[in-house]
């Protein structure tokens, strides 16, 4: 137990005599030494001391052979306690004496159901038997025992905490003995006195199988003849491994020729994995190896090669195959993409838009002189536009050849739809030749009248049959609808 030892804890514990003297029951008192010894030195000095330690060796001996007073009886626990309390000695006179802890262990152990208490004893209660605790009880008046016996109860308490250490319980049976406290006086100040004994645990109850076993062990009968070693599937020396599956390279590259250019575009894998299949039978059999292929990844070079090629078949597929707007485009495919390699398809289209207006940009200007900021745009038809803007039929062409719109748009009307969706976002930008759509599909011939057709559907819904059906306003005759309180209509109205 942590914190000052169980006499120490003892030695504050103040008695008073009924003179009003202080008694310390950790120094000299009526409580450090039992009758026995107290009677030994009265009557022998030391010598009589030592006469008294050399029987309690002797008993001892005689004790643990049982022989003697001992034979067939060798009392234990709360009765060897009493016959310790009757005859005075303590639990320190043993200690003392050179009595082997052997001895002790026997004395103070008691049976699994714990000691028994109601055994009697001819000592009287340490109350009125010892001097010094009569004296005391007396002090504090009628309820003197009772005080007596909540103090230690405390102090019990407090050596308890924790648990009680050998050297513990090595104190408190000394302390019993010496005070001359009976079993009846412990238990009455509400402690156990078991605190003094060792109690074995109480063995446990054989278990019992519910299923027993009434038969005799099965032994299986000898089928098969051992057969005699057979040789190794290897021979010594001969590698175990298919040496040369195990470094074969487990992809080889697929190039494709994209207009004289070989491109690597995937690659072809093998197995992970290499069986060796068995062999013969019976005593010849000989079971089946496999050598299995270590996990590599694409080096550097070659996934950049790859996406490289990816990005080539990318470009003949958005140019429509046709190697003259392929090799327009070809020098994008030096460009690196965002990881490393080639460009991704939606890079390649992006840059592939940049490139074309910048082009017509280019070409604008040349046509029609350089177009300086501040300028005013250019004006005209669905036609001019589409003349100063070339990418716009090389997209109608290719959109109509993958079959992306509708067999019957013309090109008037993706001109006028790339016009507003796209168009205008992109002069805004800086990206195309400013314009400014003034006229229908009529051309360029013709009087030219100041009207915009940047949605000339906008606000305008069809039906079925074609004719224009447009939001009315007012009344259905065209009038204003009149302002009125809601207030004025009447129930028959609503």
């Amino acid at each position: 137990m942590p914190g000052p030892s169980a006499r120490e804890m003892l030695s504050k514990l103040p008695l008073r005599m009924a003179n009003g003297g202080d008694i310390n029951l950790a120094q000299e008192s009526a409580l450090d030494q039992s009758a026995a010894y107290k009677r030994a030195l009265e009557s022998g000095g030391e010598e009589g001391v030592q006469a008294y330690y050399a029987n309690l060796r002797g008993l001892a001996d005689k004790y643990m052979a049982g022989e003697d007073q001992f034979a067939g009886n060798q009392p234990v626990g709360a009765e060897a306690y009493n016959i310790m309390l009757e005859a005075g000695i303590s639990n320190t006179d043993l200690i003392n004496a050179g009595v082997g802890q052997n001895v002790l262990d026997k004395i103070f152990t008691t049976p699994a159901s714990g000691p028994r208490v109601d055994l009697p004893t001819t000592v009287e209660s340490a109350y009125t038997a010892n001097p010094a605790l009569a004296a005391e009880a007396a002090r504090r008046g009628d309820s003197g025992v009772k005080s007596l016996q909540e103090q230690g109860r405390k102090f019990v308490e407090e050596v308890q905490k924790d648990g009680i250490t050998p050297e513990e319980q090595k104190l408190l049976r000394g302390l019993a003995l010496e005070g001359g406290y009976t079993l009846a006086d412990i238990q009455a100040a509400g402690v156990d006195p078991s605190i003094l004994f060792n109690v074995p645990e109480a063995e446990k109850p054989p278990v019992v199988d519910p299923f027993p076993q009434t038969q005799a062990p099965y032994v299986a009968p000898e089928v098969y003849q051992p057969i005699a070693p057979q040789p190794d599937i290897y021979a010594a020396g001969e590698p175990a491994l298919d040496v040369a599956f195990r470094e074969s390279d487990p992809r080889t590259e697929v190039t494709e020729d994209i207009y004289g250019t070989q491109q690597l575009t995937g690659f072809d894998y093998v197995p992970a994995a290499q069986l060796l299949s068995a062999t013969g039978s019976g005593f010849s059999f000989t079971p089946p190896s496999v050598t299995s292929r270590p996990r590599s990844l694409m080096s550097t070079d070659q996934l950049g090669r790859y996406t490289r090629g990816r990005a080539a078949q990318d470009l003949r597929q958005l140019t429509g195959g046709r190697e003259e707007a392929y090799r327009q485009y070809e020098p994008l495919l030096e460009r690196t993409g965002s990881y490393g390699g080639g460009l991704s398809r939606s890079q390649l289209y992006a840059l592939m838009r940049q490139e074309q207006a910048i082009e017509a940009r280019a070409a604008a200007d040349a046509g029609a002189g350089a177009f300086t900021p501040g300028q005013a745009p250019r004006t005209g038809t669905i036609a001019d536009y589409i003349a100063l803007n070339p990418d716009v039929v090389e997209d109608f062409n290719t959109q109509i050849d993958e079959g992306r719109l509708s067999s019957d748009m013309t090109l008037d009307q993706f001109a006028t739809n790339h016009y507003n969706t796209f168009g205008l976002r992109e002069m805004e930008s800086g990206m195309r030749t400013p314009f400014s759509l003034t006229g229908g599909y009529a051309g360029a011939t013709g009087g030219l009248q100041p009207t915009d057709l940047r949605d000339p559907t906008m606000g305008t819904r069809f039906m079925a049959q074609g004719g224009a059906v447009k939001k009315p306003e007012g009344y259905a005759d065209g009038g204003s609808v009149p302002a009125f309180d809601s207030g004025d209509l009447s129930a028959e109205d609503l």
